[in-house]
């Protein structure tokens, strides 16, 4: 009985593994609300009542596959909370490099402002955080509009790097980050 659960839920995985790798592949040249699901279920291998059984329409694979880059960003944040900056962004950078596909897509031109609005969100209300335990009350509004400018350069180093095919190592990337924002952090 056990077996037969293992046995199946490694095929669970390996359909939606499929649907969001068929997805991926459609959103490089067509918008979410051009995808049908007859070719995701098509491009996936399956047929459109198993592609029922896991997501409402295409826009419900895209949004759980949103959630669950977010979910797994916002541990790595979590677990980085106690290393220096460096390596946080090194780490950050390895998992972006990991998740390419995905995040290119949901940044790029047929990509999805929610994802864009609620990845700067995230990082916004994290480093705020961090920074609430540190900061005086005083300089907080300030550091707020800092966090916020900084951020959306963030993401806007991240697509370029994306755009331009990550030549880059991760670590290259996390040096140049710390060299922009601490020139920033000079102005």
């Amino acid at each position: 009985m056990e077996t037969e659960k293992k046995r199946s839920d490694r095929r669970i995985r390996r359909t939606q593994n499929n649907l969001k790798k068929a997805l991926l592949s459609l959103l490089q040249t067509k918008n979410i609300n051009e995808i049908s699901i007859r070719e995701l279920a098509e491009l996936a291998d399956i047929n459109r009542g198993t592609f029922y059984l896991h997501y409402r329409d295409p826009y419900d694979l895209l949004r759980q596959l949103s959630e669950q880059f977010l979910a797994e960003l916002q541990q790595l944040t979590e677990d980085n909370s106690h290393i220096g900056t460096y390596q946080s962004l090194c780490r950050l950078y390895h998992f972006i490099q990991t998740n390419h596909e995905l995040l290119h897509i949901l940044l790029g031109v047929n990509g999805d402002i929610l994802f864009q609005n609620s990845l700067e969100k995230m990082l916004i209300k994290n480093i705020l955080e961090q920074e609430m335990n540190t900061s005086s009350k005083n300089d907080y509004r300030t550091f707020e509009y800092y966090t916020t400018f900084a951020v959306s350069g963030w993401v806007a180093v991240i697509r370029s790097w994306l755009d331009n095919g990550m030549k880059e190592s991760p670590e290259e990337i996390a040096l140049m980050t710390m060299h922009i924002t601490g020139q920033l952090g000079s102005l």
